[in-house]
């Protein structure tokens, strides 16, 4: 397997709400919908974890914007455009690394994966892009697409199985819950476990793969297109997910993923609790 081709470090710009040009179709779908191979119904499905993303559909020609989430795009027949500063590569795939500037099209539905920087296996994509962008080769797409499929089809319910009653976890899930309309901070949830906040923030980090903070942002973005899948206005899951206003809910889905939540009015809805795609080993040789 051919290294990946690094381009120019393209220059960071700033977040553009409309970047990314989703095709809105059919209307929002409930939360925890599990449709199969979306695209060929025409209906294009965004899957959003806790650390990662998945959009499967359409996308129009848009003007450059950057975000804060590794971006992995790849389409598994045609070749598709991406331009990255002073540069514009044809390929079947990409990844764009946190905060570079880019923009692309193409003519046919595409796959896009966004993962958290913080996230454990984000040090492997960033370690080939180098805060660049760079072409991923026919086998990597491959094995990609292989990987997303198998785990579409794994399984009708997508959730994790609950905290066990009385465990860390579990009081930590239900005080989130509860308190997610509000501002929350690692000291007030480290009492609630009755942990220094040093200690509760390492014990954080390990068991769920993401530090505090990032963990929580995730979690508001689920709730506010919760809300939304149940018809809620924009300022309303604003309010109920702990964002200030819906300006504030549109500026960190817009630094997440490069578009505005309005966006996605005609988009299906999937929330979940599992972790995504498995894509570990797929940049090795």
């Amino acid at each position: 397997m051919q290294p990946a081709q690094v381009l120019n470090k393209p220059a960071t710009a700033a977040h553009d709400p409309q970047g990314m040009g989703v095709r809105p179709h059919e209307g929002f779908a409930d939360a925890g919908d599990n449709a199969k191979v979306p695209e060929q119904a025409g209906v294009p499905l965004l899957c959003l974890g806790r650390g990662w993303g998945t959009y499967l559909g359409p996308v129009q020609q848009n003007r450059p914007h950057s975000h804060h989430l590794i971006q992995i795009a790849w389409s598994p027949s045609t070749a598709f455009e991406l331009s990255a500063g002073d540069y514009k590569v044809r390929g079947m795939g990409h990844v764009v690394d946190a905060g570079a500037s880019h923009c692309m099209q193409s003519a046919e539905p595409v796959r896009l994966l966004f993962l958290d920087p913080a996230m454990p296996i984000a040090r492997g994509w960033r370690a080939i892009s180098g805060g660049n962008v760079c072409e991923l080769d026919p086998v990597q797409v491959q094995q990609l697409e292989t990987r997303l499929q198998q785990w579409i089809h794994a399984k009708a319910d997508d959730s994790n199985d609950p905290p066990l009653a009385g465990t860390r976890e579990q009081a930590l899930a239900e005080w989130l819950s509860a308190k997610l309309d509000q501002p929350l901070r690692a000291c007030d949830a480290a009492q609630v476990l009755g942990l220094s906040e040093g200690r509760f923030l390492h014990w954080f980090t390990q068991v769920h793969g993401l530090p505090f903070r990032p963990y929580v942002r995730w979690l508001r973005l689920q709730k506010a297109l919760r809300c939304l899948a149940e018809g809620a206005t924009l300022t309303e899951a604003a309010y109920a997910s702990g964002f200030s206003d819906s300006a504030h809910l549109s500026r960190s889905f817009a630094a997440s993923f490069g578009i505005a939540p309005r966006g996605l009015q005609r988009v299906r809805i999937r929330l979940s609790k599992s972790a995504g795609p498995d894509v570990a080993g797929v940049l090795t040789p």
